[in-house]
């Protein structure tokens, strides 16, 4: 059943009441940032300014919010807010030796974790002068939709939608502007690896076998968004 206007907003001032992270030290190895977080375009300016912020502080110059996980891989934190902040403050012209991190720890179900990592981020970025595209939001939001589900009981549009405290049809909309995307280039904009202009670039390309190798070589710094415009999208 898809909740009324009003239950979402309720539901949203409710969780953001409850961010009350608690400090606590933890190994940077052990440290992850969650896969279904939304990407924040930094412009250089701004990064290099994070960078010299995080130097001032000898901290992440802003909140870093995680919850704990148990992965294989050995780690034990997931990053929800505050990526960005804390890659500042590991950056090599920072602290980069760093053994151990301060992060506010919050205990949430799954659900919550994904409202923290897109919704709430999103709007953090906001805040911070990030920028935060509907194309990043919706690449964080089929992640969530893959990272969440099961084989026996996936997560379905109108589930995510709940947890994010939107309506279903925003979050459908969303979800369209990825149509035509590539399961890998979607990835590669996911992490971070390629910019939002070129994804929307990319879509032109209707060959997905074409499309994830120039995506690649974007990632890889092969290819710039205006070799991509010459090449005659």
């Amino acid at each position: 059943m898809q909740p009324h206007r009003t239950s979402n907003e309720d539901r949203s001032k409710r969780l953001i009441s409850l961010l009350t992270p608690v400090l606590v030290q933890i190994p940077v190895e052990q440290i992850r940032r969650a896969p279904y977080a939304i990407q924040a375009e930094i412009p250089d300016a701004q990064h290099r300014g994070l960078i010299s912020h995080a130097q001032e502080l000898r901290a992440p110059p802003g909140s870093v919010i995680g919850r704990r996980i148990n992965t294989v891989e050995g780690h034990t934190v997931e990053i929800l807010i505050g990526w960005e902040r804390l890659q500042a403050f590991l950056h090599r012209e920072a602290f980069p030796r760093t053994k151990t991190l301060t992060i506010g720890l919050i205990d949430c179900n799954t659900a919550e974790a994904a409202f923290y990592a897109i919704e709430y981020a999103a709007k953090d970025h906001q805040a911070s002068g990030f920028t935060s595209t509907p194309l990043l939001y919706a690449a964080a939001a089929q992640t969530a939709l893959e990272h969440f589900g099961e084989e026996d009981q996936p997560w379905s549009i109108q589930t995510l939608a709940n947890a994010l405290s939107i309506a279903r049809p925003t979050l459908s909309n969303r979800l369209r502007l990825l149509k035509g995307l590539a399961p890998k280039s979607r990835q590669l904009l996911q992490q971070g690896l390629i910019k939002p202009e070129m994804a929307k670039i990319l879509l032109a390309e209707h060959s997905l076998e074409r499309q994830e190798h120039l995506a690649a070589l974007a990632a890889k710094g092969m290819m710039s968004t205006r070799a991509l415009y010459k090449l005659g999208y």
